[in-house]
């Protein structure tokens, strides 16, 4: 997504819930005061109280950036392997009854 010559950022640039570098950028802007809220409001043309639906949600999932790919494959590596590992103790149990 870019920016128009104006320096506004387009409305609905949010792609499915993820935020650009932009709308990274426009939060931190406002969290660091570069700029007032009221004139980064302005400059690019969107509500204050959007920018702080913006920025909390920034705030909240912010974190998310620095989780990695990897452990969510091994958990799902994990998971899988336990659901085997159940799977054999299911019929280790049967045949140890069928067996009393």
């Amino acid at each position: 997504m870019t920016t128009s010559k104006t320096g506004a950022i387009p409305y609905l640039a949010m792609d499915r819930g993820v935020f650009t570098y932009e709308f990274n950028k426009l939060a931190l802007d406002g969290l660091q005061n570069r700029i007032s809220v009221a004139e980064l409001c302005t400059k690019h043309k969107i509500q204050q109280s959007q920018y702080y639906s913006w920025r909390d949600k920034f705030l909240r999932d912010g974190a998310n950036v620095f989780q990695s790919n990897d452990t969510s494959k091994r958990e799902e590596q994990l998971k899988s392997k336990m659901s085997k590992m159940e799977q054999i103790i299911g019929k280790l149990t049967l045949e140890l009854k069928k067996n009393d």
